[in-house]
This record gives C-alpha cells, sequence and structure tokens, in this order.
C-alpha cells in the first residue's frame, strides 16, 4: 500500500483526543476486541494492541454533523456543489469542478504499518483527503498533497474549516491543525 500525508484538525495525542470524546459524549470502543467496554486513554496507553474506534451509533451520528460541516465549509467559500450520492460532493469551486470527498473524524493509530506507539495516535477531521479533494486540497482534482504553502488564501480557507468544525463541535475549540503521514 502507499504512503501519504494529509492535514487535519484535531488532537495529536491520546489524551486531547480521548478528552473530546469524552467532553463530546462519544463512546469509544477498541475494535480489536483487546479491552471490552468503553475504551479509556488509560486502557489504551496500557494495551498497545488496542484500537480505537467510535460505536456504530457514535459514527453515524457524527458523519452526519461533519456533512453539516462540510457543505458549511463550501457555503462560507462561495462554492457551490450538489451531493452527488452518499459517498461525494459535486464541487465548482475556482479551481474547477471536483469530485469532493465529505469530511470526516478520523482516529490514527497505525502500529502495524507506520510503527506507531500509542503516544502517536491522532484524532482528526480531515482537511484533505486521498482520490478526491475535500477542501485544502480542491488545486488538485485527485486531491492529493505535495506542496502547500499557507498564503493567505490557504490561512483564509484553514480559518473557515476551523471555525465551521468548532461551531458543529464545540468542545474541538482546543484542536490543532497537522500534517500526519498515513498507510492508506
Amino acid at each position: 500500500m502507499a504512503y501519504g500525508i494529509e492535514i487535519h484538525f484535531g488532537f495529536t495525542n491520546p489524551k486531547d483526543a480521548f478528552d473530546f470524546c469524552d467532553r463530546s459524549g462519544f463512546t469509544v470502543i477498541d475494535f480489536n476486541e483487546v479491552v471490552s467496554g468503553p475504551l479509556s486513554v488509560e486502557d489504551f496507553l496500557d494495551n498497545p494492541e488496542a484500537g480505537p474506534e467510535f460505536t456504530n451509533e457514535v459514527s453515524v451520528d457524527i458523519q452526519k454533523r461533519c456533512e453539516n460541516v462540510h457543505e458549511a465549509i463550501l457555503k462560507s467559500l462561495g462554492w457551490t456543489f450538489e451531493e452527488r450520492d452518499s459517498r461525494y460532493y459535486t464541487v465548482d469551486s475556482p479551481y474547477g469542478v471536483r469530485q469532493s470527498s465529505p469530511m470526516r473524524l478520523f482516529f490514527h493509530y497505525d502500529p502495524a504499518e507506520m510503527g506507531d506507539e500509542p503516544k502517536d495516535l491522532t484524532l482528526g477531521f480531515n482537511l484533505t483527503s486521498r482520490y478526491y479533494p475535500c477542501i485544502l486540497d480542491m488545486e488538485d482534482p485527485h486531491g492529493a498533497i505535495y506542496t502547500v504553502g499557507f498564503d493567505q488564501e490557504m490561512n483564509r480557507r484553514l480559518e473557515i474549516c476551523r471555525a465551521q468544525i468548532i461551531a458543529e463541535f464545540p468542545q474541538a475549540h482546543n484542536g490543532v491543525v497537522y500534517i500526519r503521514q498515513l498507510h492508506y
């Protein structure tokens, strides 16, 4: 599989990630089933083979709210869009018409492929995406980021993303923008 980098807004350590989930009322479980029941930050740090994820009920709620955020960002940017199907938007941006991947909230922790240790866990809203652009990577119709300059326009988009995420998820007020290498 390939490696890539993405820009996210969220939390760059387990304590902040789990604190956000607790404040938001989001139940986290271990999809590797090492720990039964809800997964706490202490459980995760004591069991590095655990794999955090949201319960199905929480995932559905989060995804709907992320779609609301994505649409609010597109409107704030003045970009028109229509929902093509349940997976992608067709967006008319200054960079051309694009198939856009909706924003999501992900845990990233990959000890097998990335050599992650528990301290490397992140939880973030993707602002870029692979194959289909999200927001910050709209210049490329395939959504990859290579060289990113944080110029005035990029910073404007970034601030709109941050503001809209916090409007829908107020507990994310202490989130940060970060760049993460991923294994796909």
